[in-house]
């Protein structure tokens, strides 16, 4: 018996000599199923994989094409054990296709099969109003966490209904299919999620089962699938009513956020505001140019009504002037006439007025011996009739 002991950092180092001393395995290639491949900086972390072993892989300075999980490849490259951490894993140098893995083409073909059913294309709208959420997902994971944090922030008034299941591994598959077909029958419950997070193929076999999947297409209740991340699609995601590309997206989702509703409202009401104030102000300015077409033309009817009052007034002061022309030239032949008739007028002609104490018109007015007055034109005298002459009547 050997009584050597080693310490854990002297047993790794050794270990990674007898890796690194090993001349068959540098630049060797192995092929199989790429798992779980992300880049992180500018490395990239995958698992090679087929149906009885696996293996951890890094690509430095990774710059080429993403390969899907389940695809097959071949990668150059050597082994490399890690001393601080104390793992094997293999350093690629290349990667080349290799066709599609078996466990790609199982997924795919049950895909195809279950899109030829028309499970695919079953789909139940959202309700409008959800109350009370059912989500199936592990009870210890920071899902339902995720998923309660959102929903409340969002709407502290929906409740929350947990059905725990398995997520990955050995019977998970018969639970989920088994938790959906029970929260579907459940008649609180307004919606069903299906969440887990994200993770490689495998950890996602559960998702891609058959029974899964049909009991998701069978789910009479609005079913969404939030599983994986958001590169990440299983069988569910494609049997669901709707897809969320993560767990958080889901509550997001199903929930109406308050404070989007009570902004939404302010927005309604700036608007219709603004709407009613840009319609006073279209009313004020078609009111104005009313007033003002209004006011022309009462400006052009009092300018109107001036010019025919003002023609009216120089006809009638035409008409006024001719009347009094007329009425001159009238009243001047009525005075010619006048002055025609005038006694003064007569007696300028050498004739006499005869008068007495009474008004004298004929000869046989007169009496001998009367005293009368003669008028001429230039004075009068006084006279005694002495002898009257009478004019004998014509026959």
């Amino acid at each position: 018996m050997n009584d050597r002991v080693f310490s854990v950092e002297v047993f790794n180092q050794y270990l990674k000599a007898v890796v690194d001393a090993e001349e068959l395995l540098r630049d060797i290639r192995i092929v199989g199923e790429i798992s779980g491949f992300g880049v992180r900086g500018r490395h990239a972390y995958f698992t090679l994989k087929d149906d009885a072993a696996q293996i951890a892989c890094v690509f430095f300075d990774f710059d080429g094409p993403i390969p899907r999980d389940g695809e097959r490849v071949i990668l150059t490259g050597s082994p490399n054990f890690y001393v601080r951490g104390g793992k094997l894993s293999f350093n690629a140098k290349s990667i080349e296709a290799a066709g599609v893995g078996d466990a790609y083409r199982r997924f795919l073909e049950l895909k195809e099969k279950l899109e030829r059913e028309g499970l695919f294309d079953r789909k139940i709208p959202m309700p409008s109003r959800i109350r009370r959420i059912g989500v199936i997902t592990s009870p210890t994971g920071a899902v339902i966490h995720d998923i309660a944090t959102v929903a409340f922030r969002r709407d502290p008034s929906v409740d929350i209904v947990l059905y725990p299941v398995k997520v990955q591994g050995i019977g998970a598959a018969e639970e989920i299919a088994a938790a959906i077909s029970r929260l579907d029958a459940y008649r609180k419950v307004d919606v069903v999620v299906v969440a887990r997070g994200g993770g490689s193929i495998e950890d996602l076999a559960a998702f891609n089962d058959e029974s899964v999947a049909r009991a998701a297409a069978n789910c009479k209740k609005f079913i969404l699938s939030a599983v994986g991340h958001e590169t990440d699609f299983s069988l569910c995601d494609f049997c669901s009513d709707l897809r969320a590309a993560t767990p958080s997206a889901a509550a997001e989702l199903l929930t109406v956020d308050r404070r989007e509703k009570a902004l939404a409202l302010v927005r309604t009401l700036n608007g219709a505001m603004n709407a009613l104030t840009e319609a006073c102000e279209t009313e004020e300015r078609s009111l104005r140019f009313a007033a003002d077409r209004l006011a022309r033309a009462c400006d052009r009817g009092i300018s109107t009504s001036k010019l025919r009052l003002s023609e009216r007034l120089h006809r009638i002061d035409g008409a006024v002037s001719n009347a009094i022309f007329e009425r001159g030239e009238r009243m001047g032949r009525i005075l010619q006439r006048l002055e025609l008739t005038n006694p003064v007028s007569i007696l300028k002609e050498g004739y006499a007025c005869v008068c007495s104490d009474r008004r004298i018109r004929r000869v046989s007015e007169l009496r001998e011996g009367e005293r009368v007055r003669i008028d001429m034109t230039d004075g009068s005298f006084d006279a005694t009739v002495e002898r009257i002459d009478k004019k004998e009547k014509s026959v």
